[in-house]
């Protein structure tokens, strides 16, 4: 009988070696965080011709767009009980492009008055605006992680939405920021710096989807080394 011996993801391995190199014991758990995490970098997410337009999706008579940029950055100002949440992000997908309504609820009790609001408004179920909110998020996602030794997890975003919004605003002559972080889906935007790379040859074209798969997958690491670094020291400490 055959049996697949699974191989170690190149770029996890060189992590584990910067992991080892801190002075870090690798434990099993460590290996399949750090495989999982590089394998996610090759993932691709697929959209579909409906999404990349920024075609809306009907739901219990609201119009649900792909997120923006700056809804995304609405919900992380959120509680982190809401960063995953299917109302929360349905009420954001409704209001991408509408800054006046984000802004006014900017802060945390007030947004959660007008998504409780929101959703009492619908006429589907629970389980119809899941599945909604869903088809606008088919690809991988990216964890947050908290930063060692803080007593209240750092709140990070996986990628620097203003380094995106720079290369779309010098590629796409005539656009300003508020386009691309109010009046464009977020992967309507990834999709256009994606295309803006077709000038270069294959082996240069690195798409806003891999930018922020490999930010993300740095703050595995760090996370990674900072916690075992915390917890050595809270160690030492105590003896």
């Amino acid at each position: 009988m055959q049996v697949h011996r699974p191989q170690l993801n190149p770029l996890a391995e060189s992590a584990l070696r910067e992991i080892q190199a801190q002075g870090i014991a690798v434990t099993p758990d460590i290996v399949l965080w750090v495989q999982d995490a590089a394998e996610r970098i090759r993932a691709r997410p697929t959209r579909t011709p409906e999404e990349m337009v920024d075609w809306p999706i009907l739901c219990g008579g609201a119009t649900l767009y792909p997120i923006s940029f700056a809804a995304v950055e609405w919900i992380r100002r959120l509680p982190v009980i809401l960063h995953n949440d299917t109302k929360a992000i349905g009420y954001a997908c409704h209001h991408a492009h509408d800054k006046a309504i984000l802004e006014a609820t900017s802060n945390p009790k007030a947004a959660i008055k007008a998504i409780n609001e929101w959703v009492a408004g619908l006429t589907c179920s629970p389980e119809a605006l899941e599945a909604t909110v869903a088809r606008l998020f088919d690809g991988p996602e990216f964890i947050e992680v908290p930063v060692a030794g803080q007593k209240k997890p750092e709140t990070k975003t996986t990628c620097d939405y203003g380094v995106v919004i720079r290369a779309l605003c010098s590629r796409y002559t005539g656009t300003t920021p508020d386009h691309w972080l109010w009046g464009a889906g977020r992967d309507q935007a990834y999709k256009m710096l994606e295309q803006s790379n077709t000038e270069l040859p294959d082996d240069q074209q690195v798409s806003a989807y891999e930018m922020e798969a490999n930010i993300a997958f740095r703050a595995v690491i760090s996370h990674i080394i900072n916690t075992a670094k915390a917890e050595e020291a809270k160690a030492e400490a105590t003896t």
